[in-house]
């Protein structure tokens, strides 16, 4: 299911996304369309998929976001650096180079990043570290969350085999709103 329907409940979504960007992003309804980019939107979108995901025990205080793509970094940077998952603060961290040293509890992966995704991916393969990218075929290639943008609509694709190795937990209310892809790594 796509995560803004264009059936009846049009209207409910568009409320519900309009809230998100608004709670996310601190900004106006009005204004929401005239300074939000796609970045911005997948970044609140992202912020709001945490809130459904369980992670385990953990030994840091802050919630590690990490990202590979610079510009998307910036925009991180700037609309979450003030919010927080649970009662952990979100600390953006960019990834430029591997991620041995940095212990990330998200790892987004921009699309401008394609190249990077399977060495970034098995870096962190088999940790609670989830994986989201918008990048194309991201889920069914072994990442946890892929966003696909279709006909102007954001549609949330979840990879639960990825979910399991990474030893997450994810809500029944998200997968209710995702499409659920299967991992063409495990049948390779």
């Amino acid at each position: 299911m796509a995560f803004l329907p264009s059936t009846c409940q049009t209207g409910i979504v568009a409320r519900l996304a309009a809230s998100i960007l608004v709670a996310v992003l601190g900004s106006a309804p009005d204004a929401v369309a005239a300074d939000v980019s796609e970045d911005d939107v997948k970044l609140a979108l992202l912020y709001k998929i945490t809130r459904f995901i369980e992670w385990p025990e953990h030994d840091h205080d802050d919630f590690l976001l990490c990202i590979a793509g610079a510009d998307t970094f910036d925009s991180a940077k700037r609309r979450l650096t003030v919010r927080s998952v649970g009662e952990r603060a979100i600390r953006p961290v960019l990834v430029k180079d591997d991620l041995t040293s940095i212990h990330c509890d998200a790892l987004y992966i921009a699309r401008t990043e394609a190249d990077r995704i399977p060495e970034l991916t098995r870096s962190v393969r088999d940790l609670p570290v989830l994986t989201v990218s918008d990048a194309p075929g991201f889920a069914s290639d072994g990442g946890l969350i892929g966003l696909t943008t279709r006909n102007s609509r954001i549609q949330i694709n979840i990879n639960v085999a990825a979910s399991k190795r990474a030893g997450l937990t994810i809500s029944s209310q998200l997968l209710e709103l995702a499409r659920i892809v299967g991992d063409r790594q495990a049948k390779l």
